[in-house]
């Protein structure tokens, strides 16, 4: 359990969103939210509401918290963005640190394909069948999901 006692609870869920991942099926998510890798208070209190501080997934990133008491579980949060990545995270934000304008996009020529299709979604609503078979060719190599076909009107 992290202690987060005497924090601000929006700002802790910032240093967390800050510093999680794009995770699998989140590129679609990520894509559509205009690729934010920082949110503004004000953006960050209206989700921090929105979700009533109990997190999954925000914007393609993986959180795995529960913000609403004085102390959170970080397994989730950890297993998928790193070991004692919350804890990092609480204390840069206890420290006054934060990571700026970091680059988190997809760096791997995967990440960047499932990057593009998110984008496509994001800007047309729909894949078509070519984005449906490119996606699930990537996907198979590297992330073990599929998409299921697209069915005709």
């Amino acid at each position: 359990m992290i202690d987060i006692r005497g924090l601000n609870k929006v700002e802790v869920f910032r240093s967390l969103y800050r510093r999680s991942k794009v995770q699998g099926m989140g590129y679609f998510a990520f894509s559509a939210s205009g690729s934010k890798n920082e949110l503004d208070f004000e953006e960050a209190e209206q989700i921090y509401n929105s979700h009533k501080g109990r997190f999954d997934y925000v914007n393609g990133r993986v959180m795995k918290v529960d913000l609403t008491k004085d102390s959170f579980n970080e397994f989730g949060y950890d297993r998928d963005n790193g070991e004692n990545a919350a804890q990092t995270a609480i204390d840069s934000l206890r420290n006054g640190l934060t990571l700026g304008n970091v680059d988190t996009s997809p760096k791997e020529p995967w990440q960047e394909a499932l990057y593009g299709l998110g984008r496509s979604h994001a800007q047309n609503g729909q894949l078509n069948e070519s984005e449906v078979k490119k996606f699930n060719d990537v996907a198979s190599d590297n992330c073990k999901i599929s998409l299921g076909s697209i069915k005709k009107n």
